[in-house]
């Protein structure tokens, strides 16, 4: 039900190892420490970057803040609100920008969204994405 935090965690966590992390992973560590009403905590990043020792910046909302790290291939993690990639919320792992737009992970994609194939544009990005965080090594 609030799988899409510990998902996105686990592509980071993947991604600054080299090697595949699971999502259980994430929940054993976290345990139901970071679960809300609402879904998962946004503290659950920076005790995630503290506990693994990682950097991590919390870049506020605007997606701006985001390709300084996207350029140097960094992924940066996104909260999305209800819209075009959920019904409640969600989070999303930005991979990618360039002239033609933002490149995604979407932790609960599929064949018919399509999300990680698809190259979106600011404009598309913006009013359905709220904040923003970067942990890297």
């Amino acid at each position: 039900m609030n799988g899409c935090t510990l998902d996105a965690l686990a592509i980071i966590d993947s991604r600054i190892k080299n090697k595949e992390i699971s999502p259980e992973t994430i929940l054993n560590w976290s345990k139901n420490n970071y679960f809300t009403d609402q879904g998962t905590s946004w503290s659950i990043y920076k005790d995630f970057a503290e506990k693994n020792k990682y950097t991590y910046k919390d870049l506020g909302t605007d997606i701006q803040n985001a390709r300084p790290y996207l350029e140097k291939d960094i992924p940066v993690l996104a909260a999305a609100k209800p819209g075009m990639f959920t019904t409640i919320g969600h989070t999303l792992v930005l991979t990618h920008v360039s002239d033609r737009g933002f490149r995604l992970l979407d932790p609960s994609d599929n064949s018919l969204k399509n999300h990680s194939l698809t190259t979106y544009s600011e404009e598309q990005l913006s009013p359905e994405l709220v904040h923003y965080w970067v942990i890297y090594d």
